[in-house]
């Protein structure tokens, strides 16, 4: 059978679907995904009849047809989508601004959505970057028990920060949350403090690892109190909630705060029991350069974004250029600051 006869039998048994992939360009024309890749992005030499082949099939297919289109009158379009839950808030503000900078020094750009906490909008952003024609996708997935069946049926590589879903087969690069809750936990307990609250919120992954972590520590050392927790919600101030809270469990030593939102709440919540004099050290997984203003006890973890940044453009950078090794959680190490 000829290679064109193969190609018509691969045509015949494919069912028909409105929304192509970059792996039906491969099994149309009997070539790997990596060298779809190659030829869309220009990224390694590819032999002109196997080039041709490629677009042949990405015409009839109609992949991406908006951005391909574009690349088949000879522009070499390469785009980036990067989803995040929170633009608002610090963390993810200076890590878009990360990825912006190297995203502008190897000519990509870039596209942001922010799912802000959503899971049905994450998934509305996830399709609609999908349909822009993204190289590739850089994402904190809101839920870690959800299933990103969009992502497993394209074969557009993407890396995870920041939070981590099981669910998705990609990359990981950031923080060991369990590991690091533990040790924030413990340097509490080795300053003296004994009664450590933990303000948390319903959500993803990454903070029942930070509250897993705390809850090791004080059961080790013996001095777990379930009331010390308070769970409050994202979209509202919380503020006498946490200060009833907080009247109700003293004396409190610590406050752990699971993220920078918590932090602000709770430093709002209770600002006129806070002092130069006061005995609660506030502590925020999240550094924030107003932090120095403050005139009482405040410790927080130094994530280093633009490393984790730079680590997940990078990472996907060599999955879009074809790299297929097995996935990798990366986890970065951090500093406890204002000590």
């Amino acid at each position: 059978m000829s290679p064109n006869d193969q190609i018509e039998l691969r045509r015949m048994r494919r069912k028909k679907k409105s929304n192509s992939t970059m792996k039906d360009v491969a099994d149309l024309a009997g070539v790997s995904v990596s060298t779809v890749s190659h030829v869309i992005n220009g990224t390694r030499y590819v032999e002109d009849s196997t080039k041709d082949k490629v677009l042949s099939c990405i015409a009839e297919l109609k992949y991406s047809p908006n951005i391909i289109a574009q690349r088949l009158n000879g522009l070499n379009l390469k785009t980036i989508g990067v989803l995040v839950s929170n633009l608002q808030g610090s963390f993810f503000h200076r890590l878009v601004s990360s990825l912006s900078t190297l995203a502008n020094k190897n000519e990509y750009d870039l596209l942001v959505c922010d799912s802000a906490e959503n899971t049905e909008l994450e998934k509305r952003h996830i399709n609609t970057l999908l349909k822009k024609g993204i190289d590739g996708l850089i994402f904190a997935p809101v839920d870690h028990k959800t299933h990103y069946t969009e992502l497993d049926q394209r074969t557009v590589p993407f890396v995870q920060v920041d939070r981590v879903s099981d669910s998705c087969k990609s990359d990981y690069i950031g923080i060991n949350n369990y590991l690091q809750a533990q040790l924030i936990t413990r340097t509490l307990i080795e300053r003296g403090c004994r009664r450590i609250g933990f303000v948390r919120t319903e959500g993803s992954r990454y903070r029942g690892e930070r509250l897993s972590g705390y809850y090791q520590s004080c059961n080790d050392a013996g001095i777990y109190d379930e009331a010390l927790i308070i769970r409050v919600s994202t979209d509202s101030s919380n503020e006498k909630e946490i200060l009833e809270w907080y009247r109700k469990q003293s004396p409190v030593d610590a406050v752990i705060c699971s993220n920078a939102d918590i932090c602000y709440k709770v430093l709002h919540s209770l600002d006129r029991h806070l002092t130069t004099e006061s005995s609660t050290v506030i502590f925020s997984f999240d550094n924030n350069k107003w932090f120095d203003l403050l005139q009482f006890p405040l410790l927080s973890l130094d994530q280093p974004i633009e490393l984790i940044g730079r680590m997940a453009f990078e990472t996907l950078l060599s999955r879009i250029e074809g790299n297929d090794d097995p996935f990798k959680k990366i986890f970065v190490d951090c500093d406890i600051v204002n000590l």
